[in-house]
């Protein structure tokens, strides 16, 4: 059984599918691995135009297609707007070309703000130096126009800078997101998840989940996977639990401008669907971790079957559908065997549409004894994964 993501955003126009050759304004950055989903994302979104690059997609339009890419981005992190861009070799050059660089739109001195760099291959070779010089331009630019200045806040910024100084190309950004999109609101504070919603989202992609069939998470920890799955099949944009973006809080978003992301918000929040239409359940060994699952789904409003098991003792669901976990990674079992072993071997019994598990261990296949549907490498942090994927049922030939 094939399944794919189902689409159901706000209708738009059909665009051609030829790649632009010009600089486009805004980045979509995305973890490694996952920025071809993140294009197919966007263009179902009906963003255009677009172009693929490293660590993420480039996309022209204006307010309306940053502010959609922001609510309605499932793999997204942040989106950046494009300001300056310009060869610096020197602290000097650096620091001239910032600070003849106007930000009044955006950045006045009751507004605060923070600046975040990353240098390769480039004669400055210091990010937190760059940072600096950078912060040092703006407000000292401030000072001479309004005889005061922004004062810096690392942690919420109302407008945060991003320099990228690549062989010595100085690209200044602005992010519209604010905080990274992948923090959807629906995790308690406490205690941590091995994976972020965004790689969760990337991989129920992967498995071509829509919605429609039963979804098992047989290692579901905090239910990370279940809650991303519950907002595909209910239609939910993960923008919607966010107070705001980052582009809101600019000098430039006046009453029009709120008035029209309020509209856009209201379309999202009509578009959703409250009832799940096939079951989500989930197991796991450790009942804190199930407790989090629990307070999660509860915050999103949907229900989920959760039940303390052991994955290496469990029968296989019932009914049949679609299974997608992220079990833990290096585990030795008593007497020194590895866990990754004995899951590839219980998860190959059972008689599901598909099964798609996200690991580190790349022996993972070998042990499941079946022909692969698909792989594909992505990262999880920094650490390199596989997501293999097997077609699997009474009539599956391996």
């Amino acid at each position: 059984m094939r399944m794919s993501p189902q689409r159901r955003f706000p209708a738009r126009l059909a665009h051609p599918t030829a790649e632009p050759r010009e600089p486009l304004p805004y980045f979509v950055t995305a973890a490694k691995g996952t920025e071809g989903l993140l294009k197919q994302e966007l263009r179902e979104l009906g963003i255009w135009p677009l172009q693929g690059d490293r660590g993420g997609v480039h996309f022209g339009g204006g307010l309306d297609n940053a502010f959609r890419v922001c609510l309605w981005s499932r793999i997204a992190v942040r989106v950046l707007e494009r300001r300056y861009e310009t060869w610096v070799r020197s602290d000097d050059e650096l620091y001239d070309v910032i600070r003849n660089h106007d930000v009044s739109d955006v950045l006045d001195p009751s507004r605060t703000l923070a600046v975040t760099a990353m240098v390769k291959s480039s004669a400055l070779t210091h990010s937190q130096f760059v940072s600096r010089r950078v912060k040092d331009a703006i407000v000292d630019r401030q000072r001479d126009r309004y005889h005061r200045r922004s004062d810096v806040n690392a942690d919420d910024p109302d407008v945060h800078f991003f320099v990228r100084l690549n062989r010595n190309t100085l690209t200044l950004y602005l992010d519209l997101s604010g905080e990274p999109l992948h923090r959807r609101g629906y995790r308690d504070s406490g205690g941590t998840a091995p994976i972020k919603e965004n790689l969760a989202a990337a991989l129920l992609r992967l498995a071509g989940y829509d919605g429609k069939v039963p979804l098992y998470d047989p290692c579901c920890g905090a239910g990370t996977i279940l809650c991303e799955a519950a907002m595909i099949a209910c239609n939910r944009a993960p923008g919607l639990g966010r107070p705001g973006f980052g582009l809101e809080r600019f000098a430039r978003f006046g009453a029009e401008a709120r008035t029209q992301c309020r509209q856009w918000r209201a379309e999202a929040e009509s578009a959703a669907t409250p009832q799940l239409e096939a079951t989500l359940s989930g197991g796991d060994i450790d009942l804190d971790s199930l407790e989090r699952a629990k307070g999660s789904l509860q915050r999103l409003g949907v229900e989920a079957r959760l039940a303390r098991r052991d994955v290496l003792q469990m029968e296989p669901p019932d009914p049949p559908g679609l299974v997608v976990t992220n079990p833990p990674y290096g585990v030795r079992l008593d007497g020194g065997e590895m866990f990754d072993q004995r899951l590839s071997q219980a998860l190959a019994k059972w008689q599901t549409h598909r099964v798609v598990v996200l690991t580190q261990e790349r022996e993972f296949p070998r042990h499941f004894g079946r022909a692969l549907a698909f792989e594909h490498t992505l990262y999880n942090g920094d650490l390199e994964c596989r997501v293999f994927g097997w077609d699997v049922g009474p009539h599956t030939r391996g």
